[in-house]
């Protein structure tokens, strides 16, 4: 078949001169994608992907196997031997909505059970869609893996030995290489029925890449509950079912961290940066196993490289100067000078310790101390020891305490600052009890505190006041001290002097490595002094601040407020109905010139202006009546009419929507309440003549069964909730045996309303 002997617009001449158009009774769109099926987002009643499209007139009895050989004519990459081609049916319920069924598939070169099934069998009714993956080789479409798991409506005959003369005979294609050929505003009729459908669960017709999300998703659920473990195997079954995917191996690797698996986390961080070598993400994660691990240097390069990436990355950048802070503490440049180890009295003050002398039996550990002596930048090799971690304590002078795993408690302190672990919110009192960054060596200071404490839960301010001051010139080290006496000064409403403190408070944490918490505390209070000030962008700065330093849910929920509250207040700032009015009149004169998109824009600034104007609401559904865009008209119709339920105008533009829409029965209701609120009769014609083509156009459908229309009707549930009323059945037999009792029932204003939506479904038939 010649692509260029024919426009795109006209039919291709058949063998023996007939016109297929004219005598098949089957029209088919099929929309083609190479290596993927289309989004259903892409699918609505009035639009349909822009591209790769096939159109066929034929018979109900053609099947799948027929349809490929179509696309073989049509397109040069469908005839290799290795193609697959994969079919979905794309349909709508009574609502409008899309959805899809997967059909199986074809292979061109080879036989398969789903070459027979006939677009009989599979339900196609004119206004459905086929789409269709086309992929090559075995590994087409590693995601879809269903076929198996599809229920079939009986025994399938597979038609083989097709030759082409017969493929061209039962086809009459329009095509252009799977360039567009559609053919704008054609309404095409929808009576497929979803239950034909309703055998098959949601899971039969699942693919691999939904199940890798859902187990994905269940993976972070559990991470951000702190059930690592079970993120783990969450992580694992999905990476099982699509091991290329680089954030999978990320998020394993950060729960691996989480547990301190740190030889795991470095494996999966290093696949991650294999698998997406430009994604900072992974460079991270391998930052944060190797910190764990001990190794500076290289977790130092890792974090450079992510930041170099994602410069904006706060998280990245912390994780970076968390590593260098513990190369300044731990010597990793130490000159031979500075090294404590090369201190020739070494082996004294090592067995000067009781801890110390049990360890210098181990010949490996005085190994260890002899290398570390030669090159101090072994030390970060050796870091992860925690008996090196205490020998380094003794040679400085200073107690490092030990947990009872055997890790250091400073190395592990700062290996968590690199980790995504939540810890919970700190009270909205003054401290009571210390954290870790606080000093307890003073037992004036602490009483003092304890006193401040006792004080201020009695709101004696000036009373808490001095015992803080007591007890900072006690313990001047003591940061919780500073941010007590900072909650001291916000009851007062000393926003200043709160705000001051905290600033102290944070700077000097910042200087001498303090909890996060404590940072986060006091950037917190700062942005509540903001909010009260009524300052909510310098608010929502600060609570941003916090929860970047340690996230809380206190915090979090304070950001969430400020964040709605300066939304009300740019909205009333922006709020001018006269403005609104002159935005509203350009949109009239856009509308009378036919600018509809021109008009749009004036009557959104309208409603921005002005959002209890229903009038703008119902113009730019006027608009989106003309755009076709009639979900967008629907929605504005609702919302003029919520704001106004006597706007007779949104009624009928409502109802002119839902005749579009083809739902008559919801149409002929919204003109029912039109016609009510039309007290004046100022519409009357106008409802009268839509209500009159609404009863027609329910009439129109006379090449439709009446089986196909009772399945449609079946769908609506106000349909069926009517016909399941015993007293609407009976009186439904009464009209069968005595149609002039339609005239008495029409009288009770309740039972028309049920009857009309009745005539509207199809179910009664009209002469």
């Amino acid at each position: 078949m010649s692509e260029g002997s024919h426009s795109p617009d006209e039919p291709i001449a058949q063998s023996g001169g007939l016109d297929r158009k004219k005598t098949c009774p089957m029209y088919v769109r099929l929309f083609c994608r190479m290596h993927g099926h289309h989004r259903l987002e892409e699918f609505t009643a009035t639009h349909q992907p822009s591209d790769d499209e096939v159109e066929i007139y034929t018979w109900r009895d053609a099947t799948l196997l027929e349809l490929v050989d179509l696309l073989k004519e049509v397109n040069v990459e469908c005839r290799r031997r290795d193609a697959r081609f994969s079919f979905r049916l794309i349909y709508q319920d009574y609502r409008g909505e899309c959805h899809y069924k997967q059909l199986g598939s074809v292979w061109a070169g080879r036989g398969g059970r789903d070459d027979g099934r006939t677009l009989e069998e599979i339900r196609f009714v004119q206004g459905d869609f086929i789409d269709v993956a086309i992929g090559f080789g075995a590994d087409a479409f590693p995601a879809e893996r269903i076929e198996s798991r599809l229920s079939h409506r009986g025994k399938q005959t597979v038609r083989d030995g097709l030759d082409d003369q017969r493929s061209r005979s039962r086809f009459n294609s329009r095509s252009s290489n799977f360039r567009s050929d559609r053919s704008h505003g054609r309404d095409y009729k929808n009576s497929h029925s979803t239950g034909h459908w309703q055998r098959f669960s949601l899971g039969e017709i699942m693919t691999t890449n939904e199940q890798v999300e859902q187990l994905k998703v269940a993976g972070n659920t559990a991470f951000s509950a702190g059930k690592y473990a079970e993120s783990i195997e969450q992580f694992s079954a999905a990476l099982d079912m699509d091991p290329t995917n680089h954030i999978l191996w990320s998020n394993r690797s950060a729960s691996y961290a989480s547990l301190r698996n740190y030889e795991a986390a470095l494996t999966d961080a290093e696949r991650a940066v294999s698998l997406k070598q430009d994604w900072p993400k992974g460079y991270g994660r391998r930052g944060a196993a190797l910190l764990g691990l001990g190794r500076l240097s290289e977790a130092k390069e890792a974090y450079a490289r992510a930041v170099e990436l994602d410069p904006e990355n706060i998280q990245l950048k912390k994780g970076l100067e968390t590593v260098e802070r513990m190369e300044a503490e731990l010597g990793d440049q130490f000159k031979p000078v500075d090294n404590p180890f090369a201190d020739p009295m070494l082996w004294d003050k090592l067995k000067g310790d009781e801890k110390m002398r049990e360890h210098l039996k181990d010949p490996q550990f005085v190994r260890i101390m002899d290398e570390i002596r030669a090159d101090p930048k072994s030390l970060t090799k050796h870091i992860s020891d925690p008996r090196v971690t205490q020998a380094f304590g003794v040679m400085l002078g200073v107690d490092v305490a030990v947990k009872k795993d055997g890790t250091a408690e400073k190395v592990e302190t700062k290996a968590k600052e690199a980790d995504t672990t939540v810890d919970k919110a700190d009270t909205k009192t003054p401290n009571s009890k210390q954290g870790s960054n606080t000093s307890n060596s003073n037992p004036e200071a602490t009483k003092e505190k304890e006193l401040g404490n006792a004080a201020y839960k009695k709101r004696d301010f000036e009373g808490a006041l001095r015992h803080y001051d007591a007890a900072i010139a006690l313990d001047p080290e003591n940061l919780s001290l500073l941010t007590n006496k900072s909650a001291v000064f916000f009851e007062q409403g000393e926003y200043a002097q709160c705000m001051t403190l905290c600033e102290e408070a944070a700077a000097r944490g910042r200087e001498c490595y303090a909890d996060f918490k404590l940072i986060a505390k006091a950037l917190g209070r700062i942005g509540a002094c903001h909010e009260k000030l009524n300052d909510l962008a310098m608010a929502i700065d600060y609570y941003q601040k916090s929860l970047t330093e340690h996230r809380t849910a206190d915090i979090l929920d304070k950001l969430k407020s400020a964040e709605r509250l300066l939304e009300e207040q740019r909205k009333n700032a922006y709020h001018n109905p006269q403005i609104a009015e002159t935005e509203r009149n350009a949109g009239n004169d856009c509308f009378k010139q036919g600018n509809y998109v021109a008009a749009v824009k004036h009557y959104t600034e309208a409603i921005k202006r002005d959002e209890q104007d229903p009038r703008a609401y119902s113009n730019r559904a006027a608009c989106y009546m003309k755009l076709t865009a009639v979900p967008e008209g629907i929605k504005d119709c609702d919302r003029a009419i919520q704001l106004d339920p006597t706007f007779v105008k949104a009624h009928l533009r409502r109802a002119h929507l839902l005749h579009m829409r083809r739902d008559y029965s919801e149409a002929i209701a919204t003109l029912d309440r039109a016609a009510q609120n039309d007290t004046e009769g100022k519409h009357t014609g106008e409802i009268q003549t839509l209500m009159g083509r609404c009863y027609t156009d329910m009439r129109g459908g006379d090449d439709e069964s009446d089986e196909t229309v009772l399945q449609r009707a079946a769908q609506n549930p106000e349909v069926r909730e009517i016909l399941s009323d015993p007293v609407m059945v009976q009186i439904l037999k009464q009209m069968q045996s005595d149609p002039r009792a339609v005239q008495e029932h029409m009288q009770n204003p309740v039972i028309a309303q049920k009857l009309r939506k009745l005539i509207a479904a199809g179910v009664i038939k009209t002469a």
